[in-house]
């Protein structure tokens, strides 16, 4: 039987001919207790040169499997990733810790996560302890 996680995340292109990215991004919504997305399109390959559309997509919520979730979402079971690190993956939507990378604004987030701003902040030491208590 195979493991059944809580997390999920990948990427969708508004372009793709095999799925509908709208409705991959409604049934991401409807799924997952708690999601986000962010658009990229300020990227860039290893060359400089701008890389195509696309959308990062977090969620996370009940446990399932890798193909359920798939199939739910209308997608190959290669284009969903199982989630080690909720924070670390909304983190990763505007390369928070990848300075190398484009930058995106927390603004560009699209997410149901009240407090998303806990995640998309780099904690300086004090924040953290405060944070903690």
């Amino acid at each position: 039987m195979a493991d059944k996680k809580r997390v999920f995340s990948g990427v969708i292109y508004p372009d793709s001919t095999s799925y509908d990215y709208k409705a991959v991004m409604e049934e991401v919504k409807r799924r997952f207790k708690e999601w986000a997305f962010c658009v990229h399109d300020s990227d860039v390959d290893d060359e400089g040169k701008p890389k195509k559309l696309h959308i990062h997509w977090v969620g996370r919520g009940d446990p399932r499997t890798l193909a359920a979730v798939a199939k739910f979402l209308g997608l190959a079971e290669h284009d969903v990733e199982i989630g080690r690190n909720f924070n670390s993956l909304v983190q990763y939507l505007i390369h928070l810790n990848d300075p190398d990378k484009f930058q995106y604004s927390p603004d560009s987030v699209l997410t149901n996560i009240p407090d998303i701003g806990k995640y998309l902040r780099k904690l300086s030491e004090g924040q953290l302890v405060k944070d903690l208590a």
